[in-house]
């Protein structure tokens, strides 16, 4: 899970939450909250983990992510044969028609402003796609609103649930903890998070429980197969 690389602050993930192959985690974020920031962040310290990876972008330009990816000084991106760890592809839509089974599928992010309340469906036919793999779904979420475009029907396919927004009385981006259908040693449901991102948007550092603490870094997935701890 994303945490502090340089002053090893934690959101605890790793022991909170319980991930099965063919789990949806989604994403639900105010604009420039640190969606991308969160996306990136479980891509890399997860790709080593699949035998492929790929990151479906409706925004990509490909200057603009070779300059932010260059800042995540501390990931090798590369395998030992030159070749990237992970795959970059501009996807607006149809998202169930490119997801790549047994692999991490990390989408940011399905845009439903004219028809919201498809992504039920949407995301029945993502998880139908993923076979042994999990996908990470980035959605918008407005900020006089409490979950993510499409409403709290965005929760049903989820195996957890994430919200960004931004605390006026912390002045501090915030993650709050919405849903996870198996919880790990605590439950981390509605524990909130407060967080900065520094580094050219490619960094996490001081995260900070506001409610309760717990520690962890990776993605824990209960009967991996052949995929690492």
């Amino acid at each position: 899970w994303p945490h502090g690389v340089d002053d090893t602050t934690e959101f605890g993930f790793e022991d909170s939450v319980v991930l099965y192959p063919g789990d949806l985690i989604c994403l639900a974020g105010e604009g420039n909250r640190g969606k991308t920031s969160f996306a990136l962040n479980f891509l890399f310290n997860n790709m080593d983990k699949f035998k492929e990876s790929v990151l479906f972008t409706s925004e990509f330009n490909p200057p603009k992510f070779r300059d932010r990816i260059s800042h995540f000084t501390w990931v090798n991106m590369f395998s030992d044969d030159g070749k990237p760890k992970f795959k970059v592809a501009r996807q607006e839509e149809n998202f169930q028609d490119v997801i790549i089974p047994d692999a991490l599928n990390i989408i940011d992010w399905i845009n439903l402003t004219d028809e919201p309340w498809k992504i039920n469906l949407i995301m029945d036919k993502i998880q139908g796609k993923l076979g042994r793999g999990l996908a990470l779904i980035v959605l918008q979420k407005r900020t006089y609103k409490s979950y993510a475009v499409g409403g709290e029907g965005s929760k049903d396919y989820a195996s957890a649930y994430f919200t960004i927004s931004y605390d006026n009385e912390l002045k501090s981006n915030t993650l709050r903890v919405e849903k996870v259908k198996t919880p790990g040693t605590i439950n981390p449901e509605f524990q909130k998070f407060s967080f900065k991102i520094v580094q050219n948007g490619a960094m996490f550092h001081d995260i900070a429980a506001i409610a309760t603490e717990s520690k962890s870094r990776g993605v824990k997935v209960k009967d991996s197969g052949n995929l690492p701890e």
